[in-house]
Order: C-alpha cells, then sequence, then structure tokens
C-alpha cells in the first residue's frame, strides 16, 4: 500500500462517513451537517457537493445492477442517488439511521436504527411508487430478544447477517426471502451480549477463503475481538498503546488489519496470529502525509484503496501497488549480500556494510514477522587471530597465539619531571609528553611489517554464499577474508541429547535451534574479496574466490584447506619464483567483480573493472583453468554476469546502464543489449519462470529470456539503490538489499509453464519461433546448422508463438524435412 494523496481542505465539520462508487471511480464523503462531497479517487479533486440531508452522514452502500448509491443519516433521511449523481428518491423515517447493508441477491435492504432492524424489498423502478417497497416491511423491535441501543455496524456474508451497536450485543441472523404476511426476514441464529465492555463501533469480516474466515470487532474498551463466523471467540487484541481503538479495516490484498488507535499512521496487524507486523509491511508516504491522529478509516476492495481521515478533517487515500514491496526487514546498515538455505526451514542471510551478518526466519503462524539473529563476532575474532597467528608463524613474525612478538626497545627515556607549580609550563609540559611518547613507539617498532590484526568485526559482507551439502555459510569481506560459519557443534550435541525420545528427526530440530559460530577463516587474498562461486560436480566441493587483488584462489569446502590459485597468467624472467608466481597469478586488468559457473559447459565467467568478461575452464589444478575466450562491448566495469542455461547464453551487467546478452559459440557475438535507468548493481536468472531479474538503481525489472521483453517491474524506495538480489522460489518471492538499509521482499513473476511442464523439443521450437519473428537473440545460422545436423522436426502447430504466415513461408525454406512436415500440417492451420 501506498500514500497517494491528501486533500487538506474538505470542510469545517468532521467527517462521519466514507463510501465508494465503484462504476464512477469516485470517493464520497459524509460530513456532520449532512454534506456529501465526491470526489475523483485517483487525482482527489472534488467533483460534486450535495446537501439533502441535514444531521450526520452515517453510512452509504452501492447497489450494483442498477448502479444506484444509497445514503442516509440520523435525522431519518434515506436517499437513493442516480448513475450521473442526481437526486432519484428521498424518504425521510420518523427514527434516525445509522447503518445499511445490501442484500443484492435478493433484492433486499436491511437498516439498522435506534433499537430496531428493518428490511425492505427494492423496486429498481419504482413500479410500486417507491424505491423501498413498504408493503413488504418487515422490523425487529424487542429489545430482549435484539438490541436495545444503536445498531452501529451491519455487515452480511451468503446468508448470515451480523449486527453490532452501543449495547454491547453481537446478534446473528439468517437472512430469507421477503414474503408478505407474518413471515419473519430475519431469523436471530445467536447473541452475544456481552462481546466488548463499552460501545462497538468497528466491525469487519473476512470471507475470500474458505479455510479462513472471520469476524473482528473493536470497541471503546481498547480491545479487538476475534470471531468464527458462527459466534465463538478466537483471540482478542489489547495492546493498543496510543489511545482508545477508533476504527480499523481489513486489507484484503494484503492480507492484514490496520488499527487506528491514536497514531497518526495506522498500526498493522496479522490477523492470524494476532500479532504487531508494522515494523514488516512496508506502507509509503508521501512527504506531505499529516502528522495529526487518525479518527477513521475504511478499505474498499473494488477500488483496492484504503481511506482515512484524522482530527484535521484532513481526507487520507492509500492504493494497493501490485508491484510494491510485500514485507521489509530493516538494518541499521546498507545491505550488501544475501544468501538463504533451500531446506526447511528456509533461512535468510544478509551481510551489511558494518559487517554485521544477520539470519532471519519467518514465523510460523505469521507471515509477516521474521525473527533475527546476528551472528557472534567474537567466534569470528578467534577464529581470525589463530589463522593470523599461523601466518605470522610461518613468517617469523609472531606467536602461535595470533599476537605479535614484543621487541626490547633500543633505549627507554624517562619522563621528564614537571613542575605542576608553575602554570605557565603546563601547555609546554603536555606537548613535551605527547612527543617523548612518539618518539617510544618509534624506536620500538617491530623490524619487519607485520600483518595487521582487525580486532572489530569483519566490515563490508561482500558476498555470502550457503552451501546445502556442508550446511556452511561463506562470507566474502572487505578486509580481504572469508568467513566460513556453521551450526554451533557444542549446541548440536547438547540438543542431540533432547530430542532422542522426540517425534521429529534430529536434523531438523538441531538446524531449527542450534545457532552458527565460525568454523574458520580463509586467508590468502590482498584486497576485498567481491565473488565466491560454488563447484560440487567433481570429487569434492570446491570453492572459487576473487577480488581487487586479480587473483582467483581455489579452495577446498571437504579438506576446509586452500587448494591451489589460478596460474594461467603472463610469465616474466626474474629468478625469484615467488614474483614469477605472483605474475602468473594475476587473471585480469581490473578488480574481478562477480563471478558465475556455467555446469553444462565446466566454465566459469567473470566480470572485471576493465570493461572485460573472461571465461575459463574450471579444473581443480590452477594450471590447467585455460583461458576459453572474452567478452569484449561494455564501456565500464562490468559488476555482474549470470548464466542462462536454456539459451546457452552469458549475460552481463555493467556501470554503462546496459545489460548484454552473449552467444556461447566460438564467437561469442553480443546478440542483445538492453538499456537500463542507471548502472546494474545486481543480476538474477529465474530458472523455474524462465526470466531474467535486473536490478538496476531503485529498480527491479524482470525480462522474458526468450523475446527480452519486461514483464514485470518493482520500484524501491526513492534514494535507495539496490545492491544486492536474491530469489527464493520456494516461495516465489524476489529478496532485494539496498543502501537505505532494508530487505524488501517482493512478488516474483509467475510464468505460464514451469521446469517440469516445458520439454526440451518445446524450448528448442519456442527458440525457433521467436528467431522466425524477430524476437530471439539466439543466432539464425546456429538454428539452421542445429536443424540440419540434429534431422530436428519443427511443429508449426505444438509452437506457441508462430503465426500462419511463418508457418507456411521461413518454416518451410529450412530443410526438406521440415518443408514436407509443414505442408503437411497446413491443413490444420488453416
Amino acid at each position: 500500500m501506498q500514500h497517494l494523496y491528501t486533500v487538506r481542505d474538505t470542510h469545517t465539520r468532521p467527517v462521519t462517513a466514507f463510501g465508494r462508487n465503484p462504476h464512477r471511480r469516485e470517493l464520497l464523503v459524509g460530513f456532520e451537517d449532512g454534506v456529501v462531497k465526491t470526489y475523483d479517487c485517483e487525482t482527489g479533486f472534488l467533483v460534486q457537493t450535495t446537501h439533502q440531508h441535514q444531521g450526520f452522514i452515517t453510512d452509504f452502500a452501492y447497489w450494483w445492477s442498477p448502479k444506484f448509491l444509497f445514503s442516509c443519516s440520523n435525522d431519518g433521511t434515506f436517499i437513493v442517488w442516480a448513475s450521473g449523481g442526481g437526486l432519484y428518491y428521498k424518504h425521510k423515517f420518523p427514527f434516525p439511521l445509522y447503518s445499511m447493508v445490501l442484500n443484492e441477491g435478493k433484492n433486499q435492504i436491511i437498516i439498522g436504527s435506534n433499537s430496531r432492524i428493518l428490511a425492505f424489498q427494492l423496486d429498481e423502478k419504482k413500479i410500486s411508487g417507491s424505491v423501498l417497497r413498504f408493503d413488504s416491511q418487515f422490523q425487529l423491535t424487542n429489545k430482549d430478544e435484539y438490541h436495545c441501543d444503536i445498531v452501529r455496524r451491519m455487515l452480511l456474508h451468503e446468508t448470515r447477517l451480523f449486527t453490532a451497536g452501543y449495547d454491547h450485543r453481537l446478534v446473528i441472523f439468517e437472512v430469507s426471502a421477503v414474503s408478505y404476511g407474518n413471515r419473519k426476514v430475519l431469523h436471530k441464529v445467536k447473541m452475544i451480549p456481552k462481546a466488548h465492555d463499552t460501545a462497538i463501533v468497528c466491525m469487519v469480516i473476512n470471507s475470500q477463503s474458505a479455510n479462513n474466515q472471520w469476524l473482528a470487532t473493536g470497541a471503546f474498551d481498547r480491545s479487538l475481538k476475534f470471531w468464527t463466523l458462527d459466534g465463538d471467540p478466537t483471540f482478542r487484541i489489547d495492546d493498543f498503546q496510543g489511545g482508545c481503538l477508533s476504527s480499523f479495516c481489513y486489507i484484503g490484498k494484503t492480507k492484514n488489519l490496520w488499527v487506528a488507535c491514536g497514531f497518526h499512521t495506522p498500526l498493522i496487524y496479522d490477523p492470524k496470529s494476532g500479532d504487531n507486523v508494522t515494523e514488516y509491511v512496508e506502507v509509503k508516504y508521501r512527504e506531505d502525509y499529516p502528522r495529526e491522529r487518525l479518527t477513521k478509516m475504511q478499505f474498499f476492495p473494488q477500488l483496492n484503496m484504503a481511506v482515512a481521515t484524522n482530527v484535521r478533517r484532513h481526507l487520507l487515500v492509500w492504493k494497493f501497488n501490485p508491484h510494491g514491496c510485500t514485507g521489509i526487514l530493516n538494518n541499521s546498515s546498507p545491505v550488501l549480500s544475501l544468501a538463504y538455505t533451500k531446506k526447511e526451514p528456509i533461512l535468510v542471510f544478509s551481510g551489511a556494510l558494518n559487517g554485521a551478518t544477520k539470519k532471519w526466519e519467518r514465523a510460523q503462524a505469521n507471515m509477516f514477522a521474521y525473527s533475527q539473529d546476528t551472528f557472534s563476532t567474537k567466534d569470528a575474532q578467534k577464529k581470525l587471530m589463530e589463522a593470523r597467528g599461523k601466518m605470522n608463524a610461518k613468517m617469523g613474525l609472531g606467536s602461535a597465539t595470533g599476537q605479535l612478538l614484543t621487541f626490547t626497545p633500543l633505549m627507554k627515556l624517562k619522563k621528564p619531571e614537571v613542575n605542576d607549580e608553575d602554570e605557565s609550563s603546563s601547555k609546554l609540559a603536555s606537548r613535551r609528553q605527547k612527543r617523548i611518547k612518539s618518539a617510544y613507539l618509534g624506536l620500538n617498532k617491530p623490524l619487519e611489517r607485520s600483518v595487521r590484526v582487525h580486532r572489530h568485526s569483519p566490515v563490508g559482507q561482500l558476498r555470502q554464499l550457503f552451501v546445502e551439502e556442508l550446511d556452511l555459510l561463506i562470507s566474502a569481506c572487505e578486509d580481504s577474508n572469508i568467513y566460513v560459519w556453521g551450526f554451533d557443534a557444542r549446541a548440536v550435541k547438547s540438543l542431540k541429547r533432547v530430542v532422542l525420545n522426540s517425534e521429529h528427526s534430529e536434523e531438523s530440530i538441531t538446524k531449527r535451534v542450534a545457532g552458527f559460530s565460525c568454523r574458520s577463516v580463509y586467508m590468502g587474498h590482498r584486497g576485498p574479496v567481491t565473488s565466491l562461486m560454488l563447484i560440487s560436480g567433481f570429487q569434492h566441493i570446491y570453492l572459487l574466490s576473487a577480488g581487487w587483488d586479480r587473483r582467483i584462489l581455489i579452495w577446498n569446502l571437504d579438506k576446509d584447506d586452500y587448494e591451489d590459485s589460478c596460474q594461467m597468467g603472463p610469465k616474466i624472467e626474474s629468478k625469484d619464483p615467488k614474483e614469477v608466481k605472483a605474475a602468473m597469478e594475476i587473471c585480469c586488468d581490473g578488480a574481478v567483480l562477480d563471478m558465475v559457473y556455467a555446469p553444462e559447459r565446466n566454465e566459469f565467467a567473470y566480470g572485471c573493472a576493465d570493461r572485460l568478461v573472461y571465461i575459463r575452464k574450471f579444473s581443480p589444478s590452477g594450471q590447467e583453468m585455460g583461458l576459453v575466450n572474452t567478452l569484449v562491448g561494455h564501456l565500464s566495469e562490468v559488476t555482474c554476469v549470470a548464466w542462462i542455461a536454456d539459451l546457452e547464453s552469458w549475460v552481463s551487467g555493467s556501470d554503462d546502464a546496459t545489460v548484454r546478452v552473449w552467444s556461447s559459440g566460438e564467437h561469442n557475438e553480443c546478440l542483445q543489449a538492453m538499456s537500463m535507468p542507471g548502472p546494474v548493481g545486481a543480476l538474477q536468472v529465474d530458472n523455474f519462470n524462465r526470466v531474467l531479474v535486473v536490478a538496476s538503481l531503485n529498480l527491479i525489472l524482470v525480462y522474458d529470456i526468450f523475446s527480452w521483453r519486461m514483464v514485470q517491474r518493482h520500484k524501491s524506495s526513492v534514494g535507495s539503490i539496490i545492491n544486492c538480489l536474491l530469489l527464493l522460489p520456494e516461495r516465489s518471492q524476489y529478496l532485494s538489499g539496498g543502501t537505505d538499509g532494508m530487505i524488501q521482499l517482493w512478488t516474483s513473476f509467475k510464468n505460464n509453464f514451469n521446469a517440469g511442464s516445458v520439454s526440451a523439443r518445446q524450448l528448442e521450437q519456442q527458440k525457433i519461433a521467436n528467431i522466425l519473428h524477430g524476437t530471439s537473440t539466439y543466432p539464425y545460422s546456429a538454428i539452421r546448422k542445429q536443424i540440419e545436423e540434429e534431422d530436428v522436426f519443427l511443429d508449426p502447430i505444438n509452437m506457441p508463438q508462430l503465426s500462419r504466415e511463418v508457418s507456411r513461408g521461413s518454416l518451410l525454406s529450412l530443410t526438406t524435412k521440415s518443408r514436407k512436415y509443414s505442408a503437411d500440417s497446413n491443413s490444420a492451420l488453416g
């Protein structure tokens, strides 16, 4: 939901009722003095002002078939407005009217008054002389069995009528067809005499899902109660600290409850669990949003809009954005990396600029709230000190504990004596003391330069990767180290004893409860590590890492140790073997910014700051990782790369605001270049829905990989830049992390087919059809060669995007065999 607009100059009297006209796309606002104002729902412009009522406007109702609008007031006036906005019918009752509801299936209108309920049959064409057929009038006036005070709220669900009022009562009726004579129209099913301790002022019902139907009532006693449709209580919410509950509404699109209770913004609750999820649901507000307390609100599902007013009589309108985020996870620092576990329970990991690594888990009974756990930096510091100690021991610079050796000072300088009584020499004494301290530290430096030890948390979690086979989280940081996190071994051992007699599996229990601890620290890079890549198709599970030092290192995760480095760089003539090896380890001319692996070809590509994309063969031996090709075409740094298995193509994004698609053949030509609104920050391929997800500035753009047409678009907060993307196909969500410190959840694009329903033959025919239409980037020569070599059948009937002209023209000219097949199928096409 996003704040659409605010109308500040509405009227001199408070707002008492809201209504809508779906056919005219208008909002109606009723005031205390009987004035009804009509606003355009999209722009907020005033359309019409009428003054036919003399008392408080209490309720509106809309009749769909004749497009009539009903309004009532506490002066007893009942008015029917025509579809054009003019007065169609008016009747004055001798008692006030407070609520009404339409039963369109039976052409009934039910009106609530002071300790009475009335039902009328409707006459659209006024054949009886009135819209209300008084010969079919039915009313309930027994104060002991029904209501004894104002009937303020009425809701109709199928054949059930729910009424609530100032007498604290909640009454459920069964509605029957109106009949002449003494037959009852409303049959009482149940009455709850003390539904609340005070007057009931608002009531909503959720009937969108057959498995999740409930009724909610709110009263002045600061409580919000939930009931089944049979009138049985389920739970209540009474933690409203801002003041009395004045109004609430149910937003069906986002499946949450908005409550006005003394704040200028609504509190958001999950109706399933009753939890306050305001911090997890994003509601965008404009800069001109007022700061006054909300008093009344209502949601109109036909318009997908929520309307509210405050103590200053402003009109506030929100509209549902289908491309907006469905939830947010707040961080105190910009989010740089994201990862997740595919096994249940699904855990999401985030790495921030300040070095904080967090684990997020969605609540079981709440789809909005997430629990978070921050990884302890003490384990990381301890493992870092151990790794530094081993390195210092190898270099002969330090002890095995990681502490630097203490060197004996060349000379000891005595601290000068300062006469405290002489005030004029106090400043001079402090200067001398600082000078002596600096000289002492300068003379006591180690003879050789040692490696600096970071005593704070590792800053800048630039990349994260979760290894499902080993249950390890790998984080690449700015301090040139790679931190490996795993489930706490001590906690797992203690939990094994607890779950021996449990009905749950031992593995699932320990994964859910056990926390993460730092297992080891990989040291070897000489600059920030920006790229991680996992390869698991060999004898061992390997990890490739690269960064600003332009080196690619290979780590054996099974052995938890360094394996090798890519040594395919240019050789230099030098007597020092270390210099020769260092030169051969340089794999490019700029910092490596991203890496991706193509298991079908056993190749990996990495984009660099030198505006190139390098493609190499993978091998556990660094001397066998030969260069296959380079992709040239970007005009700035290549920030992200991806592999599309269905098209067998590489994709790259750059700071030059372009995304390029490359063929994987011998020439590696650029097949498609797509312009973006700004530098490309992240790139992901959704293989399930066959789309490409691109993050540029604060936008998320989704492209179909066959036609390269944009099929979906999301927009993040203004001023924020998206740094990373994460696809969650298990939940049909995209996750994005930005510079504003928020992790935003988006609804993913759903294609008409999935991975299990599309065969390889249909994919090939889809490629051919796109080429013949001129919408594909796959080379025509490659398709023609594949058809001639593999003798592929071309089925024009099963090609989803193949037109009649293409099937009779271009397809007939490809091969003799396909020409004969297409000619035979022309009768079926015609």
